[in-house]
């Protein structure tokens, strides 16, 4: 199994702390995604999923790149893309 929710994690931890505060155009971002969240939490809480599974399925032995905010994971026939 691969450790891409601790790498997820981090990336995510690191976005919020130190992008967001110093970027207008990130704050946007994170508010509407923040919106997006509480429109849809209680349907992501009933179908939660674990990035490890996900990617070890997918795109095994893909190493996630940033792209803007989020963080896409590319296999030979199958692209995850984590936000």
């Amino acid at each position: 199994m691969s450790d891409t929710k601790s790498a997820y994690s981090d990336a995510s931890r690191h976005y919020v702390e130190d992008v967001v505060p110093s970027s207008p155009k990130e704050q946007e971002r994170y508010q509407r995604a923040k919106e997006r969240e509480a429109r849809h939490n209680d349907d992501w809480l009933e179908r939660s999923v674990n990035i490890n599974d996900i990617t070890d399925k997918f795109t095994p032995g893909a190493i996630g790149r940033k792209k803007g905010y989020k963080i896409k994971y590319v296999g030979k026939d199958y692209i995850v893309l984590a936000d």
